[in-house]
């Protein structure tokens, strides 16, 4: 059961982790530009108590969804930390997708790739920013009424806190869990060049009764270990700029494992021969 469970953390890791040094150059900028200039703490995974029940007005909650810094003095800095994010992504999606199936791992032309990878993947990347805008959004509202409720109840701060925690943790649990079909469908569109409508179909298609526990573990996993390890950062009050530099490595980390996580879960749910398995499997 174990072993089954761990099947796709398993598969992607050991790619991963064969090319590390070369994928994480490609992700540090990036993620530098995330970790300093967006969610420090994590891409707000976690929503603090204190931050919730402050909310007043919507401008409260626009200000917990982008950081008030970044509006109000490098607004510049969203298109362009997204921009380097979707050409990250890309230029790695089409980079390994060219080695499952050649065998052969090459950064040779990357403006070619990134010509023949960033139209399908753009179209994913897009829907996926604004669907996490929106729960975002949602997420705020429904922790602030629910903030309001157990504050009114006389419920310790203590408790509210772990709650919140929790409540949040969860919500972004199940974000991941219902996107995973979308993500595969950047994979369908990059390799047998379907339309969105027919790759975001075959995605939902490649659900295997029996693979989904394994599926939705391997997709969660990375983001509990940065979820862990910037809430232990934060308790233990560690200087912001150490923050932002272990926040810029797991960051980079989590886009290239995601990006990997996507192309191997895609080949093997289709079972589409790779070329470069004999060295690593």
């Amino acid at each position: 059961m174990y072993n089954k469970t761990v099947k796709y953390v398993r598969m992607t890791c050991k790619y991963l982790f064969s090319h590390i040094l070369r994928l994480f150059a490609l992700s540090v900028v990036p993620a530098a530009v995330v970790a300093f200039f967006m969610q420090p703490e994590g891409f707000g995974l976690i929503i603090p108590t204190s931050a919730v029940s402050g909310v007043e007005k919507f401008s409260d909650i626009f200000f917990l969804v982008f950081k008030r810094e970044l509006i109000t003095r490098c607004p510049y800095m969203i298109p362009v930390g997204l921009i380097l994010m979707l050409l990250c992504i890309s230029y790695t999606m089409g980079i390994e997708e060219k080695h499952f199936k050649t065998g052969k791992l090459t950064f040779r032309q990357p403006f070619s790739t990134l010509n023949n990878c960033v139209p399908p993947i753009f179209k994913v990347f897009t829907l996926l920013v604004v669907i996490y805008v929106v729960y975002k959004i949602l997420v705020v509202c429904v922790l602030t009424l629910f903030v309001f409720v157990l504050e009114n109840l006389g419920a310790a701060s203590l408790w509210v806190s772990v709650a919140v925690g929790i409540l949040s943790a969860l919500g972004f649990i199940a974000l991941l869990v219902c996107v995973r079909p979308l993500m595969f469908a950047s994979a369908t569109m990059l390799v047998y060049g379907y339309s969105f409508k027919d790759a975001l179909s075959s995605a939902i298609g490649l659900n295997g009764a029996d693979e989904k526990t394994a599926l939705n573990f391997a997709l969660i996993f990375p983001f509990l270990i940065y979820l862990v390890v910037s809430t232990v950062m934060v308790g233990l009050a560690v200087p912001a700029l150490a923050q932002e530099i272990v926040n810029s490595v797991l960051i980079a980390l989590v886009m290239q494992y995601v990006t990997t996580y996507v192309l191997v879960a895609m080949f093997e749910l289709s079972g589409i021969e790779r070329r470069d398995c004999k060295k690593y499997y």
